[in-house]
């Protein structure tokens, strides 16, 4: 079962344990390395549903393409 887009329950808890032994320090780096994980997991979230194929590479999905037909009169 997919929770966003592409990230799996088990992704949410790696990202989940990463920040929690991120941010268990008070050291500025470990901090900022925390923050930077929050960044990724959060664009990771926003990705369109499609963005990630079958395989799991981070690729567009054009399998699922619809093809428009065209409005020229050709």
């Amino acid at each position: 079962m997919k929770i966003y887009a592409g990230i799996s329950g088990w992704g949410v808890l790696v990202f989940w344990l990463i920040a929690v032994i991120l941010t268990s320090g008070d050291s500025n780096v470990l901090q900022a390395i925390s923050f930077v994980v929050d960044v990724i997991e959060f664009v990771i979230w926003c990705l369109p549903s499609g963005y990630i194929n079958k395989q799991g590479w981070w690729s567009p999905n054009y399998d699922n393409d619809v093809e428009v037909p065209s409005l020229r009169n050709e």
